[in-house]
């Protein structure tokens, strides 16, 4: 009897533990991934291309730069953030909220788009052309696209003329829209989305990168994440040569 008590014991110990390693590796066979809205056609991609070689659930979650900043510092779960700048990923760290170093995996394009309005001109347009314009730019306080459209347009000396006028949607994505739906004249985007929309060169302009800063892209693995060790896999996957040249021919440089 004593021994048909310890066996029974011992099976029913086995098999709670066995339920929770595979509860445990259920949990850790998911990689939760916060990005920046100008990357999101392109993550998807790249999510293809690792889930090739590693059986693994991804959820994605896709918002403006500061929007998932602040998600992260109350708590979001994220187990990888690839930013649209450098400034909130080594927020993060001075947060002591990332594991190991931040890696540059891009550097953004900005352009200016019009459905209107030709190559050409939207590259010689003057104080008048935009006083006349419905222009969009993302919100420069929370969108590095954004910040970027208004550092060359302050360095042509135009936004303090333009800048109540503005219409700033929250994130590069959403001016994009606003331009395709034709509510605005005028859009500053990422060359990124102007290459997966198939939008013609006629209709943009590509900013010469010496009128406004790097838009330095990181990533960074965070400490909030309850898998480490695919966010360090998925991490190292960005470094790769192929995925570098899929980044590349996507409307970014891999160096800046």
């Amino acid at each position: 009897m004593n021994n048909f008590k310890l066996i029974k014991f011992i099976f029913v110990y086995l098999f709670f533990l066995l339920s929770f390693f595979i509860a445990l590796s259920t949990k850790a066979d998911s990689l939760n991934i916060a990005v920046s809205s100008n990357f999101s056609h392109l993550i998807k991609q790249i999510i293809k291309e690792y889930k090739k070689i590693y059986d693994i659930n991804v959820n994605l979650s896709i918002g403006s730069t500061a929007n998932i900043y602040h998600q992260i510092i109350n708590g979001a779960p994220y187990d990888i953030f690839l930013s649209a700048d450098q400034k909130h990923p080594d927020l993060l760290k001075i947060k002591k909220l990332g594991v190991g170093e931040v890696y540059t995996y891009a550097c953004g394009k900005l352009v200016i788009w019009s459905k209107q309005a030709s190559l050409d001109s939207l590259g010689l347009m003057t104080r008048t052309d935009y006083e006349n314009s419905v222009i969009s730019i993302a919100n420069p306080k929370t969108a590095p696209y954004g910040q970027a459209a208004k550092e060359y347009l302050n360095k042509i000396n135009i936004y303090n003329f333009i800048e109540k006028k503005l219409v700033k949607g929250v994130n590069v994505a959403q001016v994009f829209n606003f331009a395709k739906s034709n509510n605005v004249d005028v859009a500053f985007v990422a060359l990124s989305q102007i290459k997966h929309n198939n939008v013609s060169k006629k209709n943009y302009y590509i900013i010469p990168k010496e009128l406004y800063n790097p838009i330095k892209q990181d990533v960074i693995v965070l400490k909030n994440g309850k898998n480490l060790y695919h966010s360090k896999q998925f991490y190292n996957f960005l470094k790769k040569d192929n995925i570098r040249g899929i980044i590349n021919s996507s409307g970014y440089d891999i160096y800046c």
